[in-house]
């Protein structure tokens, strides 16, 4: 995989919006676009394609603004390759409208279990929280490429494939259920993917959706796939939400020990988890919002 200098992330979705941002949308879910050297990615889509398509509209009126001619973000006019961390609603809801309101050629990657049905269910009820349309219904307006193995959707780009649980402490929630056709079972969340990069002279750059399969799994495996042992920045959700008091503090001694330079939690980390993690490794972390800009 290429080192890269000059990779921009803005995050397009996510539950919170930045402080001063205008005309922008937040709601629960994530999306991340990565741009290097005139090309774009797309990590998920959000739960709404108004939101995303509203934010993506709006940074390219703020770029072109304030940033001249060419500002605009990358390769949008013509082609978009989305890569789909999993197949809940408010990870790829947006993508249906994304890849058919005319402005996009998409080309999705994703997991195979990203399709099927998924359930979640607190308190005893059974929520359904699947993908919001079919996949035929995708298929008549994108290209779709499943895969469960690590993949490279650029030079510069690795989208994670299934991530090998390593540890003790990070195991897949009991309320949350996948059915492949013989009815609802536990969801071991293989198809929980991120996006790994590695910035030159700085190290691994990993991108989460929801980080169903341990936000520390994923880093291990990270370092695994691709031989970097550096971890320079960790962005995305982290899915802490209501973790155990155990399972946070655990959490923040692996991460002190992988010692990120850049760690900004957003989506599904929920806010005790972002202030524990802020006291316990300080300000390397840096809570996302929509609107966000990084310079990796």
């Amino acid at each position: 995989m290429k080192r890269m200098s000059g990779v921009k992330l803005r995050i397009i979705c996510d539950n919170m919006v930045r402080v001063g941002s205008r005309g922008m949308l937040g709601e629960h879910g994530f999306s991340a676009m990565i741009e290097h050297e005139g090309e774009a990615l797309l990590l998920d889509a959000g739960q709404s394609a108004t939101a995303i398509l509203n934010n993506i509209a709006t940074m390219d009126e703020g770029m072109a603004h304030g940033g001249g001619e060419g500002a605009r973000m990358p390769e949008l006019q013509t082609g978009l390759t989305v890569a789909l961390s999993h197949g809940h609603f408010d990870h790829s809801g947006g993508l249906l409208g994304l890849a058919s309101c005319g402005r996009y050629k998409c080309e999705v990657h994703a997991h195979p279990d990203a399709f099927f049905r998924r359930y979640k269910k607190p308190e005893g009820r059974m929520v359904d929280i699947s993908m919001p349309f079919p996949k035929s219904r995708l298929l008549e307006v994108a290209e779709v490429v499943e895969a469960r193995e690590a993949t490279l959707l650029k030079d510069w780009a690795m989208l994670s494939g299934e991530v090998v649980r390593s540890n003790d402490f990070e195991v897949p929630e009991t309320e949350f259920f996948i059915d492949r056709g013989n009815g609802p079972e536990k969801d071991p969340f293989l198809d929980d993917q991120s996006l790994f990069l590695t910035i030159e002279d700085k190290g691994l750059a990993i991108i989460t959706g929801c980080a169903h399969s341990g936000i520390i799994n994923i880093i291990d495996h990270a370092i695994s796939v691709t031989g970097i042992q550096d971890v320079y920045a960790v962005i995305g959700g982290f899915h802490l939400v209501d973790c155990s008091k155990s399972k946070m503090r655990r959490t923040i001694e692996e991460l002190r020990r992988r010692r990120p330079a850049l760690l900004m939690p957003c989506h599904c980390t929920g806010m005790d988890a972002i202030f524990a993690l802020r006291g316990g490794l300080g300000t390397c972390v840096r809570p996302g919002g929509v609107g966000m800009e990084v310079k990796l």
